[in-house]
């Protein structure tokens, strides 16, 4: 008898199995001898008059009897993804069966139409040598239904696990004695990535409600897992419950949970090093989900600390060289050292043998910028050059053993986290040791004269910096209602921007996402302001909701309405705003030309000279020659010998409805003359020229 007819007389074999199979889904249920209920289907099923549903029979196969079926649906497969099911079965085991129907031509041979991507990796583990080829396989046998349904269905039929199960399901395993290592080994990730997903788990109870009732987006719960306070993570989502939308994007939530932190990129981190830190004890929130890792620091009072302790220590340096006083601190602003008078330092000359080694040091910096993908060596070595040219570029400056005596610095932090050092200074009571050329000017820091007491002193540049936030705020409401303008101005920047190849001369930031650095008080509320955002609002509504769409309805928009967006869009580019560090003439000449195109002017606004917006930020000097400018100097005689208090409530009266203007808030003159024009009723020509394929 062979072999396989003998299988089957013992109901083994591909034959047995199958008739085995057929008997056990025909017979009918057995009952339970002690009760006398039907077994294998409940009560509600029995009583149903729905018809029963029947599962198919599982059972073991022989790899080496299993062919990938020709009905199998999937036909494209990556080759790498394969050998990650294989290493997974592997560890595993195999967690699904297939599903396989006997073959037409061999008895012994079965088809599998369901399970494709799991046969190819056993197949790949027995020629690995790994699996036996007559390894049981645990299989479905479904021979009825058409194949290739079956084989679909098992891919589209199935759900993508929600990211929060993911999170929770590695939290499980971290808690069963996995190590982040192993289950980033088994799920075939990195550890970094293993991280996140237990931070995320691991985040407040109330936010991981709102993640899995879509409530909260993936990238807000990353921001809120900056901390692992449960409290404080509550307390944020709380107050952002009744904000808009823009108000609680991520950067908000991180911002918020942030804002007694330090972080690792502050400047004070930098010059002490995050190590000097940590070692101190200092805690280091880690934000997992920021691309360096970099965090945030807790303890900012042991960060001040360590950072005056090394700041004390490079003053100590300082006066052992010789110099009188160091005044260390982390910033030292410029109205600081504007009261000091400066030494002249001694011009530090190289030598020959220095001058050569730098020469040499450029040309081989040169050689090795030259390489378009240099080795790590190479970077370092590049790295090395540079701070031995700056060293040898940027030396201390040398000053006299005299001057040293009776000067000295201060010291303070740069941008950058390195030290910043200002020499050769000298104190008002040290300004009269120091000896003066005959018809000299007088010594800054040394007592005025009278002359200088009434002579004005540039005004302060916070205020010049207010001042210009007010004009350019009240600029851009004047331009955002002026096509014609609006227009010409975009025209100017655009073509110094297209055709000249050196900075722009425009006030214009012509991406239209131009933005001001101002924190004035009271300027969110002036009227210009509110005058603008209701003007922004009411020019939104015109536009649909998806950017994509804007194209399409901008052609459908009636002159008019594109008028109005094209100068709104224009003026919330303008920028007049004059900085400490960026006075901005070119621009601000430019914007005076656009005032006076506009015939805009900061009275019209309403500003006035306040005690508030102005008064109390000028010398009394300033005070008088404004009430002198604006009343004449008859009216300004009785006010010279009044105290400054009394002063400011004198000018406020006196300005009160005068009309006058600080010279910043003026329009200044025209660059070009601004020819009287009738208002436009139409696009220019070549903007009205529609083309028709457009439309």
């Amino acid at each position: 008898m062979a072999r396989s007819a003998r299988k089957r007389d013992r109901g083994e074999g591909p034959a047995g199995r199958r008739e085995r199979c057929e008997r056990e889904a025909l017979a009918p249920a057995s009952r339970n001898p002690r009760t006398g209920e039907t077994m294998g289907r409940s009560k509600s099923a029995a009583k149903s008059k729905m018809p029963q549903v029947t599962l198919h029979h599982v059972t073991s196969i022989p790899l080496n009897q299993l062919v990938l079926s020709a009905a199998n649906v999937r036909k494209l497969y990556e080759e790498k993804a394969i050998a990650d099911l294989a290493e997974d079965i592997a560890r595993r085991g195999l967690l699904q069966s297939l599903v396989s129907r006997p073959t037409e031509v061999d008895a012994d041979v079965y088809e599998v139409h369901a399970g494709g991507r799991r046969l190819r990796a056993l197949q790949l583990l027995l020629k690995q040598k790994r699996i036996a080829a007559d390894a049981p396989i645990p299989c479905t046998i479904k021979a009825d239904g058409i194949a290739e349904d079956d084989s679909l269905s098992e891919n589209v039929m199935r759900e993508a696990l929600h990211p929060l199960d993911e999170f929770r399901a590695f939290k499980a395993m971290l808690d069963k004695g996995m190590s982040e290592t192993d289950i980033a080994a088994a799920h075939r990730v990195t550890p970094t990535v293993v991280k996140q997903r237990l931070r995320l788990a691991n985040a407040s109870p109330a936010l991981l409600e709102a993640y899995a009732d879509e409530e909260l987006t993936l990238e807000q719960l990353m921001a809120y897992c900056v901390t692992e306070d449960h409290a404080r993570q509550d307390q944020v989502f709380a107050a952002l419950a009744d904000k808009p939308d823009w108000q609680k994007d991520a950067h908000d939530i991180r911002r918020l949970l942030t804002e007694k932190m330090v972080h690792a990129r502050d400047r004070r981190v930098r010059f002490i090093g995050l190590e000097t830190y940590e070692q101190a004890g200092g805690f280091v929130q880690r934000d997992f989900f920021d691309e360096d890792n970099e965090g945030y620091l807790q303890d900012a009072e042991l960060l001040n600390r360590l950072v005056m302790d090394k700041l004390n220590a490079e003053r100590d340096r300082l006066l052992a060289k010789g110099w009188k006083w160091v005044e260390a601190a982390v910033d030292v602003p410029y109205s600081e050292l504007s009261k000091h008078r400066r030494l002249v330092e001694a011009t530090a000359v190289l030598s020959d043998e220095e001058e050569d080694r730098l020469d040499a040091l450029r040309n081989e910096l040169f050689d090795l910028e030259d390489i378009e993908e240099p080795t790590e060596e190479q970077q370092a070595r590049a790295n090395t050059l540079e701070a031995e040219i700056d060293a040898l570029e940027n030396r201390e400056p040398v000053y006299s053993p005299e001057d040293m005596a009776k000067g000295g610095a201060f010291l303070s932090i740069g941008h950058d986290g390195s030290v910043d050092i200002a020499y050769g200074y000298l104190k008002p009571e040290d300004v009269a040791l120091q000896p003066r050329e005959p018809g000299a000017e007088p010594l800054t820091g040394a007592e005025p004269s009278d002359d200088e007491e009434t002579k004005l002193k540039p005004l302060p540049d916070s205020l010049l910096q207010d001042l210009t936030a007010y004009r350019t705020q009240a600029l851009r409401t004047a331009l955002g209602r002026d096509f014609t303008v609006a227009f010409m101005a975009a025209l100017h920047a655009l073509c110094i921007e297209h055709f000249f190849h050196f900075g722009s001369k425009s006030c214009l930031q012509i991406s239209a996402r131009g933005g001001f650095h101002a924190n004035v008080e009271g300027l969110e509320a002036w009227k210009p302001t509110k005058d603008y955002e209701a003007r922004d609002s009411e020019l939104r509504a015109l536009l649909p909701e998806d950017a994509e769409d804007v194209w399409a309805a901008l052609w459908k928009l009636t002159d008019n309405d594109r008028e109005a967006l094209f100068a709104q869009c224009v003026a919330g580019s303008l920028n007049a705003v004059r900085e400490k560090h960026n006075m901005r003439t070119a621009e601000i000449a430019n914007s005076n030309d656009i005032a006076n195109a506009l015939g805009f002017n900061m009275v019209a606004t309403g500003w006035q000279a306040t005690g508030k917006t102005y008064l109390d930020r000028v010398s009394k000097a300033h005070i008088v020659a404004a009430v002198g400018e604006a009343k004449g100097d008859d009216t300004t005689q009785y006010l010279n010998g009044m105290k400054k208090e009394g002063l400011v409530r004198e000018a406020e009266r006196l300005l009160a409805g005068s009309g006058w203007l600080p010279e910043v808030l003026r329009n200044g003159e025209a660059t070009a003359p601004n020819e009287a024009r009738e208002p436009d009723t139409e696009l220019p020509a070549f903007l009205a020229q529609t083309s028709e394929a457009a439309l």
